[in-house]
C-alpha cells in the first residue's frame, strides 16, 4: 500500500512538472500576443449563440435558449432569461477583467468554471433531467421511421444520412445514456468546451504562482466534485436498485424485489421513462397473481409484440393505459406509437393500405407531436387516392420537423398529390423547395419535375 501511494505521489509529480513546461513553453509562445485572453473568452461568448443541443427532428437549442435544471421543452424561444448564457456570460466578463488586470487567479478560475458549466450542460441532459435525451431519442427514432421507409420505397442508390447518432438505438444504462448524451449535442458545445480549455491554456501562459495556482485548483476540485456527485447520485443509486431488485427476483423475494423497482423509478427520473422497468414490475405482479395492474397489462404487450402478434399488445396496451398514472401514461402512449406505426407499415408492405392507415392514426393520436406517422398516413392516403387527406397529413407533419432530408421528402410527397390533382405549378414550386432544402440525390422531386417538363 505504501509502494502504491509513493508510486501515486511520484506520478503527481512528474505530471506536475510536465504541465509547468509546457507551461513555459505556451508563455514564450504568446509571449508578445497580449489579447490572447480576451481573444479566447469572445470566441467563447459567440459559442453561446450556436447549437448545444439537438433533438434530430425539432429545432434545436442554443445555450440562449436551454434552461437551467428545467424539464424538457420543445421548439424553444430565441432566448429565456434562466439559460445556460446567463452563467457563462458572467464567468467570460469575469475571466477578460482578470485578463486585463492581470489577475491570474480570475482567469484560471473562470476557465475552470466554464469548463465545470459545460460538464453540467451534459450531465443534465443525461442526468439531472433526462427528459431532454428522452426527448432526443424520440426524435432519433422518428428520423429512423420517416426517412427508412423513405428510402426502402421511394428512392434508389440513395445517400443515407445519419443524424440521429446512436439516438435510435435502445438506451437503458449510465453508460449508454452517456453515449446517447454525446449524440444528442451539437458543434456550439463542442466549441465551447475547446475554447474553455484554450482560456485555461491561456490563463496557464501568464505563470500564475504555485500557491495561487494550488487554490484555484483545489477550490475547483472541491466544488467540481460537488456538483457532479449531486447529479451522478441519482442515476447510480437507481442502477443500483434495479440490480438489487433483479437479484431479489432471482431469490424468488417478490415483494423486495417490487420495493427496489419502486424505489429506481422513484430515485432516477430517467427509469420513470424506460418502459422496461415497469415491464419488469409486470412480471413480477404476474409472479404474484395480481393481473390488473397496469404495468402487468404492459409487460403482456412486450410478450405479444415479442412473437409479432400487434394487434392484441395494442388491446393490452390500452388495458394499461386505464389504470395509469400520468408518468406511466405518457410511456404506454409511447409503445402505443411504437406498435402502431410498426403494425401500419408491415399492412402497408403487404398491400393493406386502408388498414394501415387507421393504424398510423392510432399513432398519430397516442403521439401528435412526432412527425413520422403523419408522414406515412400521408402516403397511405396518396395511394387511396384520398389526395386531399393526405396533403392534410404532410402538412402537419411538415409542422413538426426542421430536419433538411426529412422536409425535402414532405415537400415532394405534397408536389406529387398536387400533381396527381392537376396543379401543376403547385407542384412544380414544391419540387424546386424540396431541392432547396436538401438536394442529396433528390431523386423523386427530379424524376417528378423532368415528367413535368414532358407533359
Amino acid at each position: 500500500m505504501v509502494g502504491l501511494w509513493r508510486r501515486m505521489v511520484g506520478f503527481g509529480k512528474r505530471l506536475w512538472s510536465w504541465g509547468e513546461a509546457r507551461g513555459s513553453s505556451l508563455a514564450k509562445l504568446t509571449r508578445h500576443e497580449a489579447r490572447l485572453g480576451e481573444i479566447c473568452f469572445g470566441v467563447l461568448a459567440v459559442s453561446l449563440c450556436l447549437h448545444w443541443f439537438g433533438p434530430v427532428t425539432t429545432p434545436a437549442f442554443s445555450a440562449l435558449n436551454f434552461p437551467l435544471l428545467q424539464p424538457a421543452r420543445l421548439w424553444p424561444k430565441f432566448v429565456i432569461p434562466v439559460s445556460y448564457a446567463v452563467p457563462a456570460l458572467l464567468l467570460c466578463l469575469f475571466g477578460y477583467l482578470g485578463w486585463r488586470l492581470r489577475q491570474h487567479w480570475m482567469v484560471l478560475g473562470s476557465a475552470l468554471l466554464l469548463l465545470l458549466l459545460g460538464a453540467t450542460f451534459f450531465l443534465e441532459i443525461t442526468c439531472w433531467e433526462p427528459t431532454w435525451l428522452r426527448t432526443a431519442m424520440d426524435g432519433g427514432t422518428d428520423f429512423e421511421r420517416f426517412y427508412s421507409f423513405e428510402v426502402s420505397h421511394n428512392i434508389p442508390d440513395a445517400v443515407r444520412g445519419a443524424p440521429a447518432g446512436d439516438l435510435n438505438q435502445t438506451i437503458d444504462g449510465l453508460i449508454t445514456r452517456i453515449n446517447g448524451g454525446i449524440s444528442a449535442l451539437c458543434s456550439g458545445w463542442y466549441l465551447f468546451m475547446a475554447t474553455g480549455i484554450l482560456c485555461l491554456i491561456a490563463g496557464l501562459t501568464r505563470r500564475p504562482g504555485r500557491r495561487e495556482l494550488s487554490i484555484v485548483l483545489w477550490s475547483f476540485l472541491a466544488v467540481a466534485a460537488l456538483v457532479v456527485g449531486v447529479q451522478l447520485w441519482r442515476p447510480i443509486q437507481g442502477e443500483i436498485q434495479i440490480a438489487m431488485g433483479v437479484n431479489a427476483a432471482n431469490q424468488g423475494d417478490i415483494s423486495q424485489a417490487l420495493n427496489h423497482f419502486r424505489q429506481a423509478i422513484v430515485t432516477d427520473k430517467w427509469n420513470r421513462l424506460r418502459p422496461d422497468v415497469y415491464e419488469a414490475v409486470g412480471s413480477l405482479f404476474e409472479m404474484s397473481g395480481q393481473k390488473d395492474q397496469p404495468e402487468y397489462h404492459l409487460y403482456r404487450a412486450a410478450q405479444f409484440e415479442a412473437v409479432m402478434n400487434p394487434y392484441q399488445a395494442l388491446f393490452e396496451l390500452e388495458q394499461a393505459g386505464q389504470g395509469a398514472g400520468p408518468e406511466l401514461l405518457a410511456v404506454i402512449r409511447r409503445q402505443i406509437n411504437d406498435v402502431a406505426q410498426g403494425y401500419g407499415k408491415d399492412l402497408y408492405g403487404h398491400g393493406q393500405i386502408g388498414e394501415a392507415r387507421k393504424q398510423l392514426e392510432i399513432a398519430i393520436q397516442s403521439a401528435p407531436d412526432l412527425a413520422a406517422g403523419y408522414y406515412l398516413a400521408g402516403i397511405c392516403s396518396y395511394e387511396l387516392s384520398d389526395y386531399g387527406l393526405g396533403i392534410s397529413y404532410l402538412r402537419r407533419a411538415l409542422a413538426r420537423t426542421t430536419q433538411p432530408s426529412l422536409i425535402a421528402d414532405l415537400r415532394t410527397s405534397l408536389g406529387d398529390c398536387y400533381f396527381k390533382m392537376g396543379d401543376v405549378d403547385t407542384a412544380r414550386s414544391y419540387y424546386l423547395t424540396s431541392r432547396l432544402a436538401d438536394d442529396r440525390k433528390n431523386y423523386r422531386a427530379l424524376k417528378s419535375l423532368t415528367e413535368d417538363y414532358y407533359r
